[in-house]
């Protein structure tokens, strides 16, 4: 997925498409039950540095030997992070409180994407 997202085949109307769709389901599911502050800031600091590893990544030339450590980081750190997160949780409307996890740690690699890549004026 990540591949994907910063291709070139993805276009700004989709990332803008895919930013209203994850802040829509956040809006919705936090009328269900409210993810605490502190879960939020931990969740979008997950995506923010998925984008690093990510942008470090593609930085490295091909035949470094640290290419293979910065690919196994970039696909264990945000599944290990949000599965700490979740364990956290607390245990009323976990599945609701899990998906806004993810959504927040979406959010924040989108954000923070769109505008290392945008245009400069």
């Amino acid at each position: 997925m990540l591949d994907f997202w910063y291709s070139e085949r993805c276009t700004r109307g989709m990332k803008l498409g895919s930013c209203i769709a994850i802040c829509a389901i956040i809006y919705f599911l936090s009328q269900i039950q409210k993810l605490t502050p502190e879960f939020t800031t931990s969740c979008l600091g997950i995506g923010v540095i998925t984008h690093f590893i990510r942008y470090s990544f593609q930085r490295i030339d091909p035949n470094n030997p640290y290419r293979n450590g910065f690919k196994i980081l970039e696909t264990v750190f945000p599944v290990m992070g949000l599965i700490l997160i979740i364990l956290l949780l607390p245990k009323t409307q976990k599945i609701v409180l899990a998906l806004q996890a993810l959504s927040f740690s979406a959010l924040g690699l989108f954000v923070v994407s769109i505008y290392q890549n945008r245009a400069q004026r």
